[in-house]
């Protein structure tokens, strides 16, 4: 669905009518370091589809599947995230930059490249048990730019 979060709800079909799924696979790798106060995190992944076969999106086997129209059903590409970020006395900072390419370019359900950058500030009380943060994030896809604040309290009891 349009939110990513559309677990088995599309369909494909080999020659013969048969239920049919794309070869998926994707691999990934990330680097922790942490240092005293500081961290600093990269990470990088990448997923692709193969089609073993030719596949239809209807079970009449009337609509061929595309070449790259399998990225308008599973998320495909590549992106890369890094953060860094300062602890110290309860007090926290930290900087992030991501950056993501879908494998096919611009489709109906991606767009070209999205990038993103936010600052975050938090702190925490002594005991663990409160914690109040504050985010500001900047995404740019296209020729779009949309901005994003955010407050978080997280208290335990």
């Amino acid at each position: 669905n349009a939110y990513g979060e559309g677990h088995n709800v599309f369909s494909l079909y080999d020659t013969a009518g048969e239920l049919s799924l794309p070869d998926y696979k994707r691999w990934g790798a990330d680097l922790l370091a942490k240092y005293k106060g500081l961290s600093v995190l990269i990470e990088y992944q990448i997923s692709w589809a193969g089609i073993p076969s030719k596949l239809y999106a209807d079970e009449n086997r009337q609509v061929a599947l595309r070449p790259g129209q399998i990225s308008s059903f599973l998320s495909l590409g590549s992106g890369w995230n890094f953060q860094c970020g300062y602890f110290i006395k309860g007090w926290g900072i930290d900087l992030r930059q991501q950056y993501i390419k879908p494998e096919f370019g611009v489709s109906d359900n991606y767009t070209s490249e999205i990038r993103s950058t936010s600052l975050c500030g938090s702190h925490h009380s002594k005991d663990g048990s409160f914690r109040i943060q504050l985010s500001h994030e900047l995404n740019q896809f296209d020729a779009h730019r949309m901005a994003r604040t955010e407050c978080m309290l997280q208290m335990r009891f």
